[in-house]
């Protein structure tokens, strides 16, 4: 866009983040208002905090630009939802605008799909006919930590397995969980992309002169502080309570507040999608770039800790063995 248009419409992208900024705080306030927010929207069906919520803020921000945008009525293009996002960036806290942004942003640069799934359940099948375990046991579950090749073979196989059952089941519409100030905020969404594990890297799917980037980690560090019966995140001004105790809360933030960060590094057209122990990335930055942005920001990504990939987490069984 030229310079000029953008220096006329910044003042605009600055009032509608703002203003949208202080509807977010309010909205996610409290159950009861995540609550309210939904059936503002959403009439007819019970509240629910992992599905509809890019209909409900998508709503939000059109509703915003209309009453503080340009005065032709007309709603917000993409390049004006993502100036909005890159000023709310800077407006809310991580923990509120990873939750925001994992339902506005643009997920075209993501897309999952496997293109013979039969094919290849059959293969893997027939690879673990007869082995103990097997992937296709009743309720198989993973090796937490692989203690051989052949056990992480195994995780590698039934993380594919269960990677095809979540795409094939994909939709369009992708809703991410939110959660009120103060509450563990789950990473989780409607079409289950947060749950796609390493065996399913082969099946994304990228534009051209795109790259996808893995932020990976085996063990979030010890960042939460606890406070009494509440917890402290650095950066975030308020308190945290959790049943479960501050593991997964301090994992889940970790990867929120990575995301964030990586968000203002390479701009709106970057479409992030957090994981537990993990952050995809897909951007048009060369890997070069991307290398030396990971080698100078070492207080976010941690070296040792934070490990970066390049086009998937793991090699392919073949790869590893070569």
């Amino acid at each position: 866009m030229d310079e000029l248009i953008y220096d006329e419409l910044e003042p605009i992208y600055q009032r509608v983040a703002v203003e949208l900024a202080a509807r977010i705080k309010q909205m996610f306030a409290s159950d009861e208002t995540l609550e309210a927010a939904f059936h503002k929207r959403v009439q007819g069906i019970a509240f629910d905090r992992t599905k509809h919520w890019n209909t409900i803020l998508r709503r939000e921000l059109e509703e915003v630009w209309e009453e503080y945008g340009l005065p032709v009525k007309a709603p917000p293009t993409i390049y004006d939802e993502r100036q909005i996002l890159k000023v709310l960036a800077d407006l809310l806290d991580f923990n509120l605008f990873s939750q925001v942004l994992l339902n506005l942003q643009s997920w075209g640069p993501i897309r999952y799909q496997s293109f013979d799934e039969v094919a290849k359940a059959l293969v893997l099948n027939k690879k673990w006919e007869g082995r103990v375990p097997s992937i296709f046991d009743a309720k198989p579950r993973m090796f937490k930590v692989a203690a051989n090749a052949q056990e992480a073979e195994y995780n590698l196989d039934l993380s594919t397995l269960k990677a095809m059952r979540i795409i094939t089941m994909q939709t369009l519409m992708k809703s991410f969980r939110v959660s009120p100030i103060g509450s563990t905020p789950a990473l989780a969404d409607s079409q289950n992309l947060s749950m796609i594990g390493v065996g399913g890297d082969e099946f994304l799917q990228i534009p051209k002169d795109f790259h996808a980037y893995y932020y990976t980690w085996e063990q979030a560090p010890d960042i939460l502080v606890q406070e009494g019966s509440s917890f402290q995140y650095p950066g975030i001004d308020y308190p945290f309570h959790s049943k479960s105790g501050g593991a997964i809360l301090n994992e889940v933030l970790f990867a929120r507040r990575l995301t964030a960060f990586l968000f203002r590094s390479f701009g709106p057209e970057a479409a992030l999608l957090p994981r537990m122990m993990s952050v995809l990335m897909v951007c048009k930055a060369d890997p070069s770039e991307v290398e030396e942005h990971a080698a100078t920001c070492t207080q976010w990504i941690i070296p040792g800790v934070v490990h970066l990939h390049t086009a998937r987490r793991a090699p392919l069984p073949d790869e590893a063995a070569a």
